[in-house]
């Protein structure tokens, strides 16, 4: 009779609703359409309190750490996971990473204790499929940036989640030594640890981590590049099913330096420069912080985030899958029409004659690295995509190829952005499909100081 009582009491047990256990307590049952969400997961369990946006609809989730505060021995070093367990207020945002301040008053804003990433859901978990998730992160050259101002509205709206996540930035997110004190790439390490967590957590949000997409902008976009390029492991690095690059592609210039003691230095390029090479090396990302090539392991034999460059990469076919990058019809206005306008206006032939020669020489040479080029050069795109040749004719043809600040940001554009766009697209599709975009549009936000121009993700109310 003792098998007879047993099979009552699970029969009771399961018609009967069981309360979430917390802590080793009893979790009292949320409200109907409560923004709470139960996980249980590596022996751990968690209550996670959000709040849901009743005008737009969707469930947010702010603030939640997915590793342990990079402070004291675990500065400069990669991350420790944090897992979910006892009760968590998901209900505001992290500090920003450390950062300058982008006021301008010369001061540091932010916190070490800055690992955190934020959620948005259309619907709280059911029985029906689990939503497709964003992976998206931000750009800011590496060195400023954070998770606060993006929304979940665009997204939610196509029942899809999104994930923001922040991670080390400057020289806690790149400082590399060469050893073990500051191995370099902690802050792509950020990001990996992050979206281990996705994969871990996000089904208990409503999410199905088989249809992961990462997405990043500018220099968040070249991780998002590299991370669809990384040799890891198919639990820490290759389990998203695309990557969404806008703005940063694999072979655009500044996402990797290969020489650790440059980074060793850490301080701003453009105060040892002349204006010119300052103003080049802003607007293509090469004055910030960059990812290192750490070669097959590092001092203590853990595998690396970037074991060579990214053109080797693509030539070897490590893409993880499908990737969408494309550019802005105006990438570098805001520094030329901005912050460089005064100094541009008053020096346009310097100018003219820097962007000729180093410009668009480098990018003669970077050109002539990359194998297959004489079918685009006869396929008669040069009007979409202008090529170092065909910039070069028109300088000697005409005095007035550059005469205007529009000039210059269309021709900077076009060599650190579009053409690099293009053959990262056509290199990528070698191993993976790979599609381009040309976004056009000038939104209503397009005059904010935080905000990208024409990029709804970032519209926030």
């Amino acid at each position: 009779m003792a098998w007879l009582w047993f099979v009552l009491l699970c029969s009771s047990l399961c018609a009967s609703p069981v309360l979430g256990v917390v802590g080793g307590d009893p979790a009292a049952p949320p409200e109907p359409d409560a923004a709470v969400v139960f996980t249980q997961r590596h022996g751990n369990s968690a209550r996670i309190q959000g709040f849901k946006d009743d005008a737009r609809g969707y469930y947010t989730f702010n603030g939640i750490r997915y590793a342990e505060p990079p402070i004291g021995a675990l500065r400069f070093q990669r991350p420790v996971r944090r897992y979910l367990a006892g009760e968590i207020n998901a209900t505001s945002n992290c500090l920003p990473c450390p950062q300058l301040d982008p006021k301008g008053s010369g001061g540091i804003i932010g916190s070490e204790d800055c690992l955190c990433l934020n959620i948005f859901a259309p619907k709280m978990p059911g029985d029906e499929e689990g939503c497709p998730v964003i992976f998206f992160i931000h750009g800011g050259n590496f060195k400023s940036g954070s998770i606060a101002p993006y929304g979940g509205q665009h997204f939610t709206k196509q029942d899809t989640i999104l994930v923001t996540a922040q991670y080390r930035l400057g020289s806690l997110g790149f400082l590399s030594t060469g050893n073990r004190d500051a191995s370099g790439n902690t802050g792509l390490f950020d990001l990996r640890a992050a979206m281990t967590w996705i994969n871990d957590y996000i089904e208990f949000f409503g999410g199905d981590r088989s249809r992961l997409v990462v997405m990043g902008q500018g220099s968040g976009g070249r991780a998002a590049s590299l991370m669809g390029l990384s040799k890891e492991t198919p639990r820490e690095g290759r389990d998203a099913t695309g990557v969404a690059a806008l703005s940063g592609a694999p072979l655009s210039p500044g996402v990797v330096n290969s020489d650790p003691n440059k980074h060793a230095a850490d301080k701003d390029i453009t105060l040892d420069m002349p204006d010119t090479q300052a103003f080049l090396e802003e607007i293509s990302g090469r004055a910030g912080p960059r990812a290192r090539v750490e070669g097959e392991h590092d001092s203590r034999s853990l595998p690396p985030f970037v074991s060579e460059e990214p053109s080797d990469s693509l030539k070897k076919k490590h893409q993880l899958g499908p990737m969408l990058t494309g550019v802005t019809s105006a990438e570098t206005a805001r520094a030329v029409f901005g912050k460089y306008a005064k100094f541009l206006s008053e020096q346009l032939g310097a100018v003219k004659d820097f962007i000729k020669k180093d410009v668009i020489g480098g990018l003669k040479t970077t050109v002539q690295e990359i194998q297959a080029l004489n079918p685009l050069k006869n396929s008669g795109l040069q009007n979409v995509i202008p090529l170092p040749d065909y910039y070069q004719a028109v300088f000697d043809s005409t005095l007035k190829a550059i005469d205007g600040l529009a000039e210059i940001a269309e021709a900077t554009g076009d060599a650190l952005f579009n053409f690099p766009a293009y053959q990262s697209v056509k290199e990528w599709s070698a191993g993976a499909s790979a599609l381009m975009y040309s976004f056009e549009h000038v939104g209503n936000l397009s005059k904010g100081y935080h905000f990208v121009p024409g990029i709804a993700l970032t519209r926030r109310k």
